[in-house]
């Protein structure tokens, strides 16, 4: 036998162990049953996410537990790593899932290294948390199950759930610090203070916190906000409120609590009473063959189940509102989302259990907001003002040093040189994390110019520099620009906002600019009205801010400061039309969206996005501008010189 033979033979064997694993674990459950709407994923798989970045002839193990922090740190807890067969297939790519190898099943493979680790917004690894590889040696079973961090932990503690040793550990979030092991290694309990093959930990407004206890226990533990015992629910069985068992668990609005029932084959819902260490059982949600993971928000749950493998959302009646089937086929598929997470700027994130990895999801353009996953319900997640909508007041700012548009193959600026607008950050204030770019639709980062657009621009910049016409309406002391006020500048990046019954005003630096935007359902006035930053009118969709702006007068830039790099300078017609929304996601964010149609500039509507933070030290002064413009006056007179020569 040839050794490409051998190879294709040793490829052809993991396969069938992996089918063999698959079938095993189908075997303990029946199909679940799909109602309600079925329909395509509304996000798209950024292939090749993860970045490997173990030692040579390692990768991944089961990724078991991944926690968006934020959209720049991503917890991830990993079953440790697989050690790879020598040699490395030639298939191999990157992960133990592209040759065939599940790393659930094959545990004579794993090596207990890199358990804990967080990556970046792109996909590499940032931190590595190999002081603490020595919790999960000796394991004889999977290990590490959950990591959770609550959203009412000024500290934002982590939390790791050891399945095999049947402990919980909370560290210092950054990793320096073993704050507290809950349980005994080894030593399983039904009392207040062991665990039986815990699997999960979740938090409640109050400070309790409720431990999914597990695969041997059946029960669901209360502690006090001290991680003292309270008392538990549960038990072993069929009937109502108990499990066969409790593979996650997640609390929503209204003292809702829901946990999976993993071999029962639903979901139990519980709501919390007046006696901290009781809750009432509510329902039982069915239908479900092996449910994985949880995640509430406000009006609705999604749950990741195995067979068939899919997201399903349901309302709080346990009504399927719709469903989108995980394929099993790589590059991009996969055999479990064992956990999933979503951060503060709606990218998704799925650990897979068996290939041996995690995989980022972006919303598809055009995705129907109903249809995607929002980070995890929070008691205190948004502020309200006294009319009961989100409170948005505040001084925020947006120090970003994500590129404009996405970087090409080889590019280190898209199309030419941009400034970043963390170079100059001269003030103590928030940066927010780098993302591929700003622009976020089309799919591709790209503005989708009209070969018209190019030229328009390329003549404007080709005018003398004398010519008043060859300088925007920034230069100009004239504006910024809709939606150009809000883009992250090269600095004076303050935005403050105020809101008051029937209107909202967003108080920019930059020129001193402040937005009357009425909320009381007015039309726009008629074609005749015109200005440069168009005519804007709010509403209120659920909690996010909605501003629509047309009535533009044509003359400006769709983009006038030098961040926005060969964007600048574009021409901004009659008929753009501008559709903004600032959603608060979190106590210090307002995730800040644009979406520009323009059919005389572009060849379809885009769509750019990034996050205000808060800044509440920041000031903003007089921004005299025509004062102190000596820069214009000094420009003209320098290219009429120049021109003179």
């Amino acid at each position: 036998m040839t050794s490409t033979s051998r190879r294709a033979a040793a490829v052809a064997a993991a396969a069938l162990a992996v089918i063999a694993t698959i079938t095993t674990l189908l075997a303990q459950s029946t199909p679940g049953v799909i109602s309600g709407p079925v329909g395509p994923s509304p996000y798209d798989v950024i292939r090749g996410w993860h970045k490997p970045f173990s030692a040579p002839g390692f990768t991944f193990g089961g990724n078991s537990g991944v926690f968006a922090e934020s959209p720049n740190r991503i917890f991830v807890a990993q079953r440790g790593e697989f050690r790879l067969p020598d040699p490395v297939p030639p298939a191999f790519a990157g992960f133990a899932g592209s040759i065939g190898i599940n790393v659930l099943s094959a545990t004579a493979g794993r090596v207990w290294q890199n358990c804990l680790y967080t990556l970046d917004a792109d996909g590499r690894v940032k931190e590595r948390w190999t002081q603490w590889d020595s919790l999960c040696e000796g394991s004889s079973g999977p290990g590490p199950h959950r990591l959770r961090i609550s959203p009412y932990d000024p500290e934002h503690r982590v939390w790791v759930v050891n399945e095999t040793f049947s402990t919980i550990y909370v560290f210092s979030n950054d990793g320096s610090k073993l704050l507290k092991t809950l349980g005994e290694k080894n030593v399983q309990g039904k009392d207040g203070t062991h665990f039986g093959k815990p699997q999960d930990v979740a938090f409640l407004p109050d400070g309790r916190i409720l431990i999914a206890d597990g695969l041997d226990n059946h029960r669901v533990m209360i502690l006090d906000a001290s991680m003292n015992y309270l008392g538990e629910f549960g038990g072993f069985g069929k009937g109502p409120g108990q499990f066969s068992g409790v593979h996650a668990i997640a609390v929503g609005p209204e003292g809702r609590i829901f946990a999976l029932d993993r071999s029962g084959e639903r979901i139990n819902v519980f709501k919390t009473t007046a006696d901290p260490a009781k809750v009432d059982f509510v329902e039982a949600f069915t239908g479900f063959s092996l449910p994985l993971d949880v995640i509430v928000n406000d009006d609705s749950l999604w749950v990741t189940d195995l067979n068939p493998l899919r997201f399903t959302k349901l309302d709080f009646h346990g009504n399927h509102l719709y469903t989108w089937m995980v394929p099993k086929d790589l590059p991009d598929g996969y055999l479990e989302v064992h956990t999933f997470t979503v951060d503060s700027s709606g990218m998704l994130y799925g650990g897979d259990n068996q290939y041996g990895r995690t995989q980022k999801f972006v919303p598809k353009p055009g995705a129907d907001p109903k249809l995607l996953i929002r980070p995890p319900w929070s008691a205190r997640t948004v502020a309200r003002a006294p009319d009961g909508h989100p409170d948005l007041q505040g001084m925020w700012t947006n120090y970003d040093p994500t590129p404009f548009e996405r970087l090409g193959p080889g590019e280190q600026f898209p199309r030419e040189q941009a400034v970043s607008t963390a170079d100059w950050l001269v003030q103590d204030s928030p940066v927010s994390a780098r993302r591929p770019s700003m622009v976020v639709d089309p799919p591709n980062g790209r503005v989708p110019l009209k070969p018209e657009a190019i030229e328009a621009r390329k003549a404007t910049f080709a005018q003398p520099s004398d010519s008043l016409e060859r300088y925007g309406p920034w230069e100009r002391c004239i504006t910024r620009g809709v939606p150009a006020s809000m883009m992250p500048s090269a600095y004076n990046n303050g935005h403050q906002i105020v809101q008051a019954p029937g209107y909202v005003v967003l108080h920019s630096e930059m020129i001193h600019e402040a937005r009357v935007i009425p909320l009381d359902g007015r039309p726009h006035p008629g074609p005749d009205v015109r200005s440069w930053n168009g005519d804007s009118r709010g509403r209120w969709e659920g909690d996010t801010l909605v501003i629509d702006t047309t009535n533009f007068n044509g003359k400006g830039w769709i983009a006038t400061h030098a961040a926005a790099g060969w964007i600048r300078g574009i021409p901004q017609s009659q008929a753009c039309h501008v559709i903004e929304r600032l959603t608060r996601v979190n106590a210090n964010t307002i995730q800040y969206e644009a979406t520009i149609e323009d059919p005389n500039v572009y060849t379809r509507p885009w769509t750019v996005a990034f996050p205000l933070n808060r800044d509440e030290p920041y000031r903003i002064y007089e921004y005299a501008c025509h004062e102190g413009n000596h820069a214009l006056e000094n420009m003209l007179r320098l290219g009429s010189g120049q021109n003179q020569r």
